[in-house]
């Protein structure tokens, strides 16, 4: 397709709709590092955005979304009236006027109680040496809207003799990158690596839940910061099975499962291919039992 056909409009609902799923630059052929001309598109609709909110700012409903913290924190204190709201045709019709968020998407349900005030409650501390030192980098999806997956992770570190910090202060910078607001994605990262920098003196490696949090850890702040503590904070900084599977391969993964897991269908998340990682998931459900 010659793109010097593309209308101004056309270009713009492009940018609009590109969500940095990284799957262009996975498959694309002419990445850096592949093919002389370096194109890294996902980077490209990021810097387009970054110009347009340079010239017209942040809206009013990118401000809102680009805050979880903030939203997560309201919703879970009112968790029961929150939920009956977004699921409310009308409150949610008043969303969309005001706020252009769609009527219709589907929204997280908030937690009564986050997984920040659960943790305490709910780690089990290690008995003798640990097998290897942790800081849990929750995500704030995990803290706010679904508690559930962080304990569930808290068992299992608890099983593989795992000492564990719970290192969620705030959330990754990811959807104010996204949106375009560099100043505010560039703050979130700033006071990211200087807690996480805190953990790594204690000798932890980060685990972060979601993978696109660990995709802007790992890729995106040494390219916000630039800095050698943003490097050394990204380098040691990992997706929970790929941690498992460093276990594994050094023979400290407590393999006494009792139960198979059935037939599984794995879906590998787009900011995981991203990071070039392998399929540590799937390796670690492969040395479960067969059914």
């Amino acid at each position: 397709m010659d793109t010097k056909k593309l209308k101004a409009t056309d270009v713009d609902i492009i940018i609009d709709l590109c969500f940095q799923c990284k799957l262009c630059y996975i498959n694309c052929p002419y990445t850096p590092g592949d093919h002389e001309w370096a194109i890294a598109f996902p980077r490209l609709m990021a810097r387009a955005k970054a110009q347009e909110v340079k010239k017209t700012g942040v809206p009013l409903r990118d401000k809102l979304l680009e805050n979880p913290d903030l939203i997560g924190t309201l919703g879970s204190w009112t968790a029961p009236l929150a939920n009956r709201a977004n699921e409310s045709k009308v409150h949610r019709q008043f969303m969309e006027g005001v706020l252009g968020i769609h009527k219709d998407k589907t929204l997280p349900p908030f937690a009564w109680k986050t997984f920040a005030s659960r943790f305490h409650s709910q780690k089990t501390s290690v008995a003798g040496e640990p097998v290897a030192k942790v800081a849990f980098f929750s995500t704030c999806f995990v803290n706010y809207n679904a508690p559930g997956l962080g304990t569930d992770m808290l068992e299992v570190i608890a099983r593989n003799r795992v000492d564990v910090a719970f290192a969620y202060e705030q959330c990754c910078g990811m959807p104010a990158w996204h949106n375009g607001d560099m100043e505010t994605a560039t703050a979130a990262a700033r006071k990211n690596v200087v807690a996480l920098s805190r953990h790594l003196a204690e000798g932890r490696t980060i685990v972060a839940t979601n993978p696109t949090c660990s995709q802007m850890i790992r890729i995106e702040y040494p390219r916000l910061l630039g800095t050698e503590e943003a490097k050394t904070v990204a380098a040691n900084t990992t997706d929970p099975t790929a941690f498992l599977a460093s276990l594994a391969a050094q023979g400290k993964l407590n393999r006494e499962f009792k139960t198979s897991a059935g037939t599984v269908a794995y879906h590998m998340p787009c900011h995981l291919r991203a990071q070039n990682i392998g399929y540590k998931t799937r390796d670690i459900l492969s040395l479960l039992p067969p059914k």
